[in-house]
């Protein structure tokens, strides 16, 4: 575990420096989506793509039994060979572990505990993605529709209640 002071401080940080070094490009950084009007562009032409969410990318990732870099290999030669070539991933996932609605294992289980080895995966999986030149679009915010992040909840004490599943979660998520 990688012990963060502050690490909401951080996260808000770095998205906020992100989005501003967004604000200033050029829009002529080789490989990088920018906007013209209502266009998507790269690279100074129309941008069109067919994309997935592929949100347990960094899980896969990570190195010996925390992942299972195997099948992620397998999945992205399958996205690869479908002309997929954009993907949402998850950059960030909260715990606890044991709790509902929760990717696990967490790169944060506990405020301020970052989990060296899925950083390690997220890193494997930018890779692979590189080599077939594929584009990601990392979500920095956790909630995944799962369930809000254990950040949000321990920031906001008194804000509204983690939603409880109702009905069959599996049948939700196979769609």
């Amino acid at each position: 575990m990688i012990n963060l002071k502050n690490s909401l401080k951080w996260l808000m940080i770095c998205a906020l420096g992100m989005n501003l070094i967004g604000c200033a490009s050029t829009g002529k950084e080789p490989g990088f989506v920018t906007v013209s009007g209502t266009q998507f562009m790269r690279d100074g032409k129309s941008y069109q793509y067919m994309g997935a969410n592929y949100w347990q990318g960094m899980n896969l990732g990570a190195p010996g039994a925390l992942g299972d870099r195997a099948r992620l290999l397998r999945e992205l030669d399958m996205m690869d060979s479908l002309g997929i070539r954009n993907l949402r991933i998850l950059a960030i996932s909260e715990g606890p572990d044991g709790s509902m609605l929760r990717i696990a294992p967490a790169l944060q289980e506990e405020p301020g505990q970052l989990r060296e080895e899925l950083l390690q995966g997220l890193d494997f999986l930018l890779e692979e993605m590189r080599k077939r030149d594929m584009t990601a679009v990392l979500v920095l915010n956790p909630h995944t529709g799962k369930g809000p992040g254990t950040a949000i909840s321990n920031t906001r004490p008194h804000s509204t209640p983690i939603p409880r599943p109702c009905g069959n979660m599996n049948r939700r998520s196979d769609r």
